[in-house]
């Protein structure tokens, strides 16, 4: 049992390794601009969806609609600015440039990881305990 648990933890902190290196990578190579929100649609389940227009320092301008499930306690309107970080080497490659957004999926690796190791191990020691 023990040694599942450790299987466990080495894939826990691979998963959080894996996820958070590559939005790390990401994001030291990316600047941030200043967005504007052109529409939002709340799904109440989902979070945000936004669309967002943005133009680079170059002169490149486009817009981009993002799912933003980390921001659904946070509803912009239209009009309200918003953070963005792009590529400078394909500025298409865009995402919305809040911590929780850029950092979402490690967060909850992390937590519901931390969770699930959490009922392994009070598992495992609730049973060890009853069968000695």
């Amino acid at each position: 049992m023990w040694k599942l648990l450790l299987i466990g933890v080495v894939v826990w902190i691979l998963a959080m390794g894996w996820v958070g290196a590559e939005e790390f990578l990401w994001l030291r190579t990316t600047e941030e601009v200043q967005g504007v929100v052109l529409s939002s649609k709340w799904v109440r389940r989902d979070g945000a969806y936004y669309t967002i227009r943005y133009e680079t320092p170059q002169g490149f301008a486009d817009s981009f609609t993002e799912h933003s499930a980390a921001e659904f306690w946070v509803e912009r309107d239209s009009g309200e600015p918003m953070p963005v970080r792009y590529q400078p080497r394909d500025p298409r490659d865009v995402r919305i440039g809040t911590w929780r957004n850029l950092f979402g999926d490690t967060l909850t690796i992390f937590v519901y990881g931390g969770i699930m190791l959490a009922a392994a191990v009070a598992n495992l020691l609730f049973w060890s305990r009853g069968s000695s």
